[in-house]
């Protein structure tokens, strides 16, 4: 299954790991992709994902690629800036400007044309406890096809506290069908769940 991760450059333990996830239809309830910048822990994330949306379904092909961040397949989620007059109750992006959100929008289109692109967004300094709310919303939607849904959240070590928390929370008991990757360039700034697999993205 080699050629399922075609266009991503070494990991080859890592891709023989998860090739055997695939094969074996096996799919872990989260993975901590590690390893330095630029190293292609992203596009290995998204990848993946993108193959295991079509277990379950009768027309699993695995010969079929793709690097979409489209949801309800993924829910990709990363630093955003923080809106004019932001609470707690507002959603990840319901106070950003328009302008804001056209740069959010280009950048996501910008990542999945190229999955080793990294996402550079103003004022983007972490990731908000809005958007890891979000993730509640997002597990709760019922889907009509029966593919695996997976939340990838980009550069893990800029959650704060709070949104570390409330990650642990969503990961105690997530439905049926739902995987977690996170991706970090430096796991020792966040927890980590005994429920996490830690599998590493050596350069």
């Amino acid at each position: 299954m080699e050629d399922l991760f075609s266009g991503i450059y070494g990991q080859k333990s890592v891709k023989e790991i998860l090739s055997g996830f695939l094969t074996n239809k096996k799919i872990p309830q989260a993975l901590l992709f590690s390893g330095p910048s630029g190293v292609g822990k992203d596009f290995v994330a998204i990848r993946f994902a993108n193959l295991i949306n079509r277990i379950g379904k009768g027309d699993f092909n695995p010969t079929i690629e793709g690097n979409t961040l489209k949801e309800p397949a993924v829910k990709f989620v990363c630093p955003l800036p923080v809106g004019k007059n932001e609470s707690s109750d507002d959603g990840p992006y319901d106070r950003l400007t328009p302008s804001d959100m056209e740069v959010v929008q280009e950048e996501f289109h910008r990542k999945e044309e190229n999955p080793y692109y990294k996402i550079s967004i103003p004022k983007a300094n972490d990731i908000k406890i809005s958007s890891i709310r979000s993730l509640t919303k997002y597990m709760s939607l019922s889907f009509q096809d029966k593919g695996y849904r997976t939340v990838i959240i980009s550069e893990a070590h800029l959650m704060n506290e709070p949104a570390q928390n409330s990650l642990l929370k969503n990961l105690e008991e997530p439905p049926e069908g739902f995987v977690f990757i996170l991706t970090t360039s430096d796991p020792s700034l966040f927890k980590r769940d005994n429920k996490i697999a830690l599998l590493a993205c050596p350069v």
